[in-house]
């Protein structure tokens, strides 16, 4: 007989999504007003300052220049609104002045050109409100005049006309408020009456038609406020319900309709405010949360997915008002914060990152200062306590361990000071005691030991500022008298010896500033000298030769601050020019060479602050803008690359504070945000990752972990649990996330019969199963100041091996693996455990044989299940002619075949039967427990 059978093939398309988590946009605080464009968004902060960014194609972000911006740019003062097209932007400054740059072939900046601008130029006086559609514009004057200009293809402009119009014409008058869509228009007039015209072939004009108009058409009355993007249309009653019309296709007005809305439909209750995006809607209701529904391909609706919304959900609370682009969203809080979710491409979120987020966030809030390390980072919070997060191979944490923290974890309080050596912790409580630990190795602790410390040890009494290097350590007293500890072998206590201390030794009187290098040492007196010893072959000292010093010798004056890297040196003068010398390899002395220093360089002017890394360069300048140079291999520069820079380049805007040590850098922000880059490898950036940072990224939503969930490794059919414990000022809601595809896309985890606890601190994992191998989980914990991710654990559920699943069973002896118990059938123990069967086996679980014929060739065909990893037994395929004599089948003749059952592997074994004889075929079970 033909014996045939077909092998089902089972191919899953996995969609690739994008995981956002945070859009750290806490630079962007005192913020009034928002603007998202195509690609690019605008905001006005509240002293009047407008900032741009993301894409710069057409000059949009009006600042000169054609270079796309992923962190905010100045400019312009005096601003009171804003307005975004798809790629050309309107603003008001306080006199009533519109402006307008970007985009202009249709004519849509009214300077009666179709000429693209890249800086602002003036269109009209008088005015008091403006709206920007996809390629038109309107503007409202203060005597009520409504005024468009642009793209008039579809009728927008209202003027009985399709003609473009590169200057402003007049439409109607009375005029209180407007919107502008892709091709179409909408206005309020002082009765509250609203009209609309241009393009209707979704019904976005709402009257009851898909006709489009060329003339305004009344189409309700009792309104307040018109919202307008691509093809639909919002408008606010006076009773605060909010009503649309136009496309539905990807559910944006909330209703169930497949393509189109052609009349006003309610959508909402108690509105105050409403921003239509290209195909998303975002809303504010009196409570002051925020709401959203629509399409959410890039994360718009910031839900923390990128699943399409056909209903309103709510995504924050606490919000006044709202601007939604193409596929991202802003908002801003009552406390006037600025939030961003959704599509990052050219960086309009102003992150600087670029991608997509789909959860909004802000970053960390109450950090007054920060250190770094070489591997580790050191931040202290406006409550004085002091955190640390990062490598602890030398108990550098100070949290008592030798375990690497990738979340920042509390070690001390009433802390006022704080340092971070290469591989120790300093700081200085407020009785001004000075506390050390991490590696002791050559004494740098001064405690009079060569032991390292992972908690903090007390070093010295009355002590104001201390600066660690590499081995050595350097701090100055309440009577400006320097000390050092530590190794000294190449002079750089600056005492005329070379002998190491592991007790400290004062060096100096009349110090008031010092900074230590890997092995030199600077510092300024109280007349502001500068001074130096120590190691000296690359002409860190910056006395115009390269010999070591082991006496100290005065290099500069009017000096106010100095840094100190690995083999470079920077100090500040009363005058506000920084100046550098030593080591300049990779760019470090920011001079545009690559040429070491002996004697000092001037770098650049109106300096405020500096820090330097191992190989890299830092520092503010009184515009609060922050630069950097070096090495930049890790990303530690900031700038979104991983290229050296020979000469400063500017990073962040808003900065107050910043350092660096090894091959990261971080920095405040005047909101005390707290901002990081660079080397992230030992978790020293604090954000619960590893790997690298080449943007500034903030970090923190006023909750972290203090123990982090770890990956777990059940047996089959145990129950696995991850657990976490989380602290912080504020009390964070939690949520349990899995991915099934390496991390590519995740989805909360709900309670049901597999899991439990998916809120909680601990997740647990019921009856683990071979298929849920390789399952990643982590936990998303939420305040009101933002969110954070843990890092991702894995589930690995290890194979039962025959002697548990016999013991599980209470089976022993010969009989677990021979007899039938405990479910009293003709399968043996060790037969079910190998065929995976369960205590009523399916017919097809269990081997059969068929004949077949294959090019004329009879065969004998075994199909069988084995439980994948089998653990304790073994199996092989073998046939005989007699029965008596038995030979093992060769590998070459069994073919696996994919098994629905995600638990057993599937196999068919085949031999020839010749001439046609008998041919058996049987499985042999060993048990090797």
């Amino acid at each position: 007989m033909l014996f045939r059978f077909q092998a089902r093939c089972f191919a899953t398309l996995v969609g690739v999504g994008w995981l956002t988590t945070l859009a750290p946009l806490g630079a962007q605080t005192t913020v009034t007003s928002a603007a998202a464009g195509w690609s690019h968004s605008l905001f006005i902060k509240s002293d009047g300052t407008l900032w741009a960014m993301g894409d710069n194609t057409f000059g949009e972000l009006g600042d000169g220049t054609n270079t796309s911006r992923i962190v905010p740019v100045q400019i312009a003062t005096n601003v009171t609104a804003v307005a975004a097209g798809q790629n050309y932007s309107l603003f008001i400054n306080s006199n009533g002045t519109l402006f307008g740059m970007g985009y202009n072939a249709d004519g849509e900046l009214g300077d009666n050109t179709t000429v693209n601008r890249n800086s602002p130029v003036q269109i009209a006086t008088n005015v008091t409100a403006v709206a920007a559609g996809q390629n038109h514009s309107l503007f409202i004057k203060s005597n009520g005049t409504l005024l468009g200009m642009g793209y008039n293809g579809d009728g927008e402009l209202g003027d009985n006309t399709t003609i473009n119009r590169s200057l402003p014409v007049s439409i109607a008058t009375n005029v209180i408020a407007v919107a502008a869509g892709k091709s179409h228009s909408l206005f309020v007039t002082s009765t509250h009456a609203i009209w609309s015209m241009g393009d209707n072939s979704f019904g976005q004009l709402g009257d009851g038609t898909t006709s489009g108009r060329i003339l305004p058409e009344q189409i309700g009355n009792n309104v307040t406020t018109v919202s307008a993007r691509q093809n639909v249309s919002f408008f606010l009653k006076t009773d605060s319900t909010l009503w649309g019309m136009g496309s539905t296709e990807y559910g944006q007005l909330g209703v169930n309709n497949a393509t189109r809305q052609v009349g006003p439909i309610q959508v909402a209750a108690n509105v105050t405010a409403v921003a239509a995006g290209w195909d998303h809607t975002l809303f504010v209701k009196t409570d002051n949360s925020l709401w959203a529904v629509g399409h959410n391909g890039n994360g718009q609706l910031g839900d923390g997915t990128v699943t399409d919304a056909n209903g309103p959900e709510q995504v924050a609370t606490g919000v006044s008002s709202v601007s939604a682009g193409n596929n991202h969203s802003f908002f801003i809080k009552t406390d006037n914060t600025l939030w961003g979710m959704g599509d990052n491409t050219y960086g309009q979120l102003g992150d600087g990152t670029f991608g997509y987020r789909s959860t909004p966030a802000q970053t960390t809030t109450g950090v007054t200062a920060v250190s770094a390390g070489n591997a580790h980072s050191l931040l202290l919070k406006s409550d004085a306590t002091l955190w640390s997060t990062g490598s602890n191979l030398f108990g550098q944490l100070g949290d008592g361990t030798t375990t690497d923290r990738a979340f920042p974890v509390e070690i001390a309080s009433n802390v006022i000071s704080l340092a971070a050596g290469d591989e120790s912790t300093w700081f200085i409580t407020s009785d001004h005691t000075l506390w050390g630990m991490g590696d002791n190795s050559d004494g740098e602790i001064g405690d009079g030991t060569t032991t390292n410390r992972n908690a903090p040890v007390q070093v010295s009494a009355n002590v104001t500022a201390v600066a660690p290097g590499n081995e050595h350590t350097l701090f100055i007293k309440t009577d400006n008298t320097l000390w050092a500890v530590g190794y000294n072998a190449l002079g750089q206590f600056g005492d005329g010896s070379t002998i190491s201390r592991d007790i400290p030794k004062q060096v100096a009187v009349n110090v008031t500033a010092a900074a230590a290098g890997q092995d030199f040492s600077l510092f300024i007196k109280t007349d502001h000298t500068l001074w130096a010893s120590g190691y000296n072959v690359d002409g860190e000292l910056g006395d115009n030769t390269t010999i070591t010093r082991n006496t100290s010798e005065q290099i500069a004056t009017n000096v106010t601050a100095v840094a100190a890297g690995r083999l470079h040196s920077l100090f500040l003068k009363s005058d506000g020019t920084l100046w550098a010398m030593g080591d300049n390899t990779f760019g470090e002395i920011g001079d545009n060479t690559t040429t070491n220093r002996s004697a000092p360089v001037q770098v650049a002017t109106n300096v405020t602050a500096i820090a330097a890394g191992h190989n890299h360069s830092l520092f503010v300048k009184t515009d609060h803008t922050l630069w950097a140079m070096g090495y930049n291999g890790d990303g530690e520069l900031g700038d979104g690359t991983t290229t050296e820079r020979h000469a400063p380049v500017q990073i962040a805007t808003n900065v107050t504070a910043v350092t660096a040590s090894g091959a990261h850098s971080l920095f405040i922000k005047t909101d005390n945000t707290l901002w990081v880059m660079g080397n992230d490898f030992y978790g020293q950036l604090g954000d619960g990752s590893f790997g690298h940072k080449v943007n500034p990224e903030g970090i923190g939503a006023g909750a972290t972990f203090l123990v982090a969930p770890a990956s777990q490794t059940p047996t089959t059919g145990q129950n696995a649990a991850f657990a976490v414990t989380t602290g912080g000022s504020l009390s964070p809601t939690l949520q349990w996330q899995t991915s099934t595809n390496g991390g590519t896309t995740w989805a909360n985890v709900t309670n049901n019969g597999t899991f439990a606890g998916a809120t909680t601190g601990t997740l647990t994992v019921n009856a683990t199963t071979g298929s849920m191998s390789g399952q990643q989980f982590r936990l998303l914990l939420t305040t009101s100041a933002g969110s954070v991710l843990s890092p991702s654990v894995t589930l690995t559920v290890n194979a039962i091996s025959f002697a548990t699943w016999a013991a599980q069973l209470n089976l022993t002896g010969v009989n677990a693996q021979l007899s039938a118990k405990p479910f009293h059938d003709t399968i043996s123990n060790l037969e079910r455990y190998v065929m995976n069967l369960g205590a009523t086996p399916l017919a097809n679980q269990l081997p059969a044989t068929s004949s077949l014929i294959v090019s004329g060739t009879h065969f004998l065909a075994l199909q069988y299940r084995l439980r994948k990893g089998l653990v304790g037994v073994t199996v092989v395929v073998q046939s005989s002619s007699d029965m008596i004599n038995w030979q093992t089948v060769p590998t070459g003749n069994i073919t696996p075949f994919a098994d629905p059952d995600s638990n057993t592997a599937l196999f068919f074994a085949a031999i020839p039967i010749p001439n046609e004889n008998y041919v058996f075929l049987r499985l042999l079970i060993t048990s090797t427990q």
